[in-house]
């Protein structure tokens, strides 16, 4: 049972979870809430000025922000406690650019500064991204936005010189996405007419909205090579393809029960390594509706839970695992696996501080700038949007689209591309990475494009080369929580890397999470 309580102004003022644990408001009344109290981050408080606007924020460190807005209430500045503060400007010089006005041109914050620049009927022109990290490496990165005449996006030119290009149909839902590469040279784009690849094409939709398929750009037709998606009467996606029918791809069937639930997912072709049926996998629910059992993959797993829903026990297999949550708090203290065990300290807003193996450190603004584990340490940035822009040790330069889609990879020692990831809407469907020969002047730049097999969620599930369909990658054996890791090598194509998970999920190497914007993912125990 949760219980809420109200103030006199009947706003809620407590909420006590079936632990018995109470989280606590104090709001004015204008609505603004000016004090939370949680057994999990402490104690924040928070002061308005006269708009309205958030003024400070006290965090349960102790660590204030203090944010400072212009006369049109537009954020301007923020300042953390020991942290290099954040900026925003907007409009531009007028004279110069009168399409900005309005606009944010230029962010100044820990990683460096971002500045835009905007077309003549004030879209979204240009980003440009320079990243210091930590004052050793200085790089820039821009991506470069076309519209067609409808004003629709046209082209998105890639900070490694990859532009790719959309085109529409009548109803205009994009039909067909294609790439113009970088240039052999390595600068710029190919532009050559004879230089256009095919990424996507013949794009189709559900009378709903949802994608039904299209066909690879390496489709021949007396061999088409397509994704397929298929709907149920109630709207939800019932199969789906997964890499190609010729190179041990396979059709996922998606099954549900009386509750809309996933019930399992079987699997058909005619492939070897594996065989389809040894990727079927069911799941089991509780009455809560929370996944209490799974097998697949060779493998069964259990799962129990305490009354607020925390995870207090997971068996694989034969073995039994416990978690260990804070009796005070809804934190987990300890986990005895599998593999490593774990015994969690936080600081005073709930961040972990350290889990006996890794030890982290945090910014003033409560960000993680530093990670030890051993011998390693990993530095991260974030950007004034807290995007994680720069990762030392298996990491790099990450560039974001305007809806936050990591699109960009890069190398932080020279700016190099490591990788593009494409989308169709929230649907990863390529990866493009590059093959260097000779150097300047004489480089020759190679692209090299992968294609990407997303499940029902958009999870990545399988990449397959374009050059012959062979599987490079793939995570369609993959547990309901993301522990399992990809199989990455397939001899023959040597070590494919490519580190989404789950939508919004990166995975960190140094840490064994997933980064997921303003959290960290931990798979082995399926909680933040």
């Amino acid at each position: 049972t949760i219980r809420y309580g109200y103030d006199g102004i009947d706003q809620v003022a407590t909420v006590t979870d079936p632990r018995n644990l109470e989280t606590r408001y104090a709001v004015d009344g204008l609505g603004n809430r000016n004090e939370l109290g949680s057994p999990d981050t402490g104690l924040t408080k928070s002061t308005y000025d006269a708009a309205g606007n958030l003024k400070t924020r006290i965090d349960g460190r102790g660590k204030t922000n203090t944010y400072f807005y212009d006369a049109l209430n537009r954020l301007t500045r923020i300042d953390y406690t020991g942290t290099i503060g954040t900026t925003f400007e907007y409009d531009g010089d007028a004279k110069l650019t009168p399409t900005a006005a309005g606009k944010i041109t230029r962010m100044t914050d820990e990683s460096g500064y971002t500045t835009y620049t905007y077309d003549a009927f004030g879209r979204l022109a240009t980003k440009a991204q320079t990243t210091t990290g930590l004052g050793s490496y200085t790089n820039t990165h821009t991506l470069a936005y076309e519209y067609d005449a409808a004003g629709r996006l046209a082209s998105v030119t890639y900070p490694s010189g990859n532009r790719v290009n959309y085109g529409y149909n009548a109803a205009g839902q994009v039909a067909s996405i294609t790439l113009n590469p970088v240039a052999a040279n390595g600068t710029g784009t190919n532009i050559n007419i004879n230089s256009s690849i095919v990424l996507l094409n013949n794009i189709t939709y559900s009378p709903f909205g949802g994608t039904t398929g299209w066909t690879w750009g390496n489709s021949l037709p007396a061999n088409e090579y397509a994704h397929a998606r298929t709907y149920d009467l109630d709207g939800r996606i019932s199969s789906y393809t997964l890499g190609s029918p010729s190179a041990n791809g396979v059709v996922r069937t998606v099954n549900y029960d009386a509750a809309s639930r996933i019930k399992g997912y079987t699997h058909a072709g005619t492939g070897t390594a594996p065989i389809p049926a040894s990727l079927n996998q069911t799941f089991g629910y509780d009455e809560l509706n929370r996944l209490t059992s799974y097998s697949g993959n060779g493998t069964s797993q259990t799962y129990a839970y305490d009354a607020s829903g925390n995870r207090i026990k997971a068996g694989f297999g034969a073995n039994s695992y416990t978690n260990t949550i804070d009796p005070l708090s809804n934190k987990l203290s300890a986990t005895t696996g599998p593999g490593p065990a774990k015994a969690n300290l936080y600081n005073g807003a709930g961040d972990l501080m350290t889990d006996g193996t890794h030890v982290v450190t945090y910014s003033g603004r409560g960000r993680p700038y530093r990670n030890q584990n051993g011998a390693v340490t990993t530095h991260q940035l974030f950007n004034g949007l807290d995007q994680r822009v720069f990762q030392t040790y298996g990491g790099g330069i990450f560039v974001y689209n305007e809806q936050g889609k990591l699109v960009g990879e890069y190398s932080y020692l020279n700016g190099k591309a490591t990788r593009d990831t494409v989308y169709l809407g929230n649907l990863p469907v390529a990866v493009l990475t590059q093959t260097v020969t000779g150097t300047a002047p004489a480089q020759n730049t190679a692209i090299n494009v992968f294609h990407i097999h997303p499940d029902h969620l958009g999870t990545p599930r399988m990449i397959t080369r374009s050059l012959d369909n062979k599987i490079v990658w793939r995570w369609d054996n993959g547990d309901p929580f993301g522990l399992t890791p990809p199989i990455e090598y397939f001899s023959g194509s040597g070590t494919f890397t490519f580190n989404l998970r789950m939508p919004g999920q990166y995975y960190d190497r140094s840490t064994n999470l997933f980064y997921n914007y303003y959290r960290d993912y931990d798979p082995q125990t399926g909680r933040y």
